[in-house]
């Protein structure tokens, strides 16, 4: 970071102009909420148990068999996957009973319901289940495509945003300079 912040002084110097400050990239700040995922995807909640502003740090695609896609399971991981993946979805809710697995949610795709069985377990799940009309390529692309914005109830990205312009923006010398 400091051959970038060396790199944008001289630069901005050559024009007369001041640096402010250059602001690291935090991973967090990049992070969409399953709620703003639900939105995006106009999506449907199947259950009322679990926060919704519960940031997402990974997705996984739900397309291989459960042994397979538990390995994938940790916490903050969206899993997406066709809503008749009863394997998979059965996988996921049993995973998230260990707190270092707490999923973020599942995205059930093609609009596509589950079982009665699964669908009582999806009801009780500790976080978000969305449905989605698209299919699960379709799904992954807009989430992984979406601008992710930070929002009044963001606490704690707002608390980083924060640090991070103490840290490293002049914010006197744009006081002064108003």
């Amino acid at each position: 970071m400091e051959y970038i912040t060396e790199f944008a002084r001289r630069g901005l110097k050559r024009k007369g102009l001041d640096l402010l400050g250059v602001l690291p990239h935090r991973h967090l700040l990049s992070s969409p909420t399953m709620e703003s995922i639900q939105e995006v995807l106009q999506a449907e909640r199947l259950n009322e148990i679990g926060r919704s502003n519960i940031l997402v740090d990974s997705v996984v695609i739900g397309a291989m068999g459960a042994q397979n896609a538990i390995t994938h399971f940790k916490r903050g991981c969206l899993v997406i996957t066709p809503g008749d993946r009863e394997d998979v979805i059965k996988a996921a809710v049993s995973a998230a009973s260990d707190p270092s697995q707490q999923l973020a949610g599942i995205i059930l795709t093609e609009n596509l319901r589950p079982d009665a069985p699964t669908m009582r377990l999806v009801e009780k799940a500790s976080f978000p289940v969305l449905l989605a009309a698209e299919d699960s390529y379709e799904v992954a692309s807009r989430v992984h495509n979406m601008t992710v914005k930070t929002r009044p109830g963001d606490t704690e990205k707002i608390s980083v945003i924060r640090d991070i312009i103490a840290a490293n923006v002049d914010v006197n010398k744009i006081l002064r300079a108003l």
